[in-house]
């Protein structure tokens, strides 16, 4: 009877979720196409014929890890939002942790490497695009809400949000294609501020 507890719902869960995680650090090591099924079985103490009771191949896996990956994002960006207070801080205030929060969200080289290989994938998987199309919205939503919040006028905002998501997009790839990890340049804070409070 114990036996069979140990296999419950919660415990088969579980089991989902390790491969996910695992997939995750191992897209921000090696790469999408950089392990195999048994590479991530392995990191989690798996069999690779267990791992099918989850996932029936490594494209499903990585279809989940990857929707999974833009939920979270989208999580984060609505957790930050709803931890803004507007009324305790100073226009100025509110930017700074906004572009604060921004940049540790794409300075997490695990992160920004999935985020990178997500929009990859999205190009030659359309099934993956609304991840991809979300992760980008939930920072875009992030970054209208702080500058409508300091009194940005919300048609400019709109306009502004996408501006500052391609500039960190652009370091990410710059950081990819270098082998490097993702540090900000010196004009990144002067650029950063520029984009948040002026118009083209």
């Amino acid at each position: 009877m114990n036996s069979g507890a140990t296999d419950s719902p919660r415990r088969r869960g579980a089991g989902k979720q390790a491969l996910m995680t695992a997939t995750l650090q191992l897209i921000g090591e090696r790469g999408l196409n950089g392990f195999t099924l048994r590479d991530v079985a392995e990191r989690v103490h798996m069999s690779v014929g267990s791992t099918t009771y989850h996932f029936t191949d490594r494209d499903q896996l990585l279809r989940a890890t990857l929707q999974q990956f833009s939920s979270s994002v989208v999580e984060r960006c609505e957790t930050l939002i709803a931890q803004w207070d507007s009324e305790q801080s100073t226009p100025e205030q509110l930017l700074e942790s906004m572009l604060g929060e921004l940049t540790n969200l794409f300075a997490d080289a695990g992160a920004s490497l999935a985020q990178l290989e997500l929009y990859v994938a999205a190009s030659r998987h359309p099934h993956l695009a609304t991840a991809a199309a979300d992760c980008i919205a939930a920072y875009c939503n992030l970054i209208e809400h702080a500058l409508t919040a300091a009194g940005v006028d919300p048609a400019a905002a709109s306009a502004r949000a996408p501006r500052i998501v391609c500039y960190l997009d652009g370091l990410t790839l710059q950081s990819a294609a270098t082998g490097k990890p993702m540090t900000l340049p010196a004009h990144a804070e002067t650029t950063l501020w520029i984009l948040a409070t002026t118009d083209p």
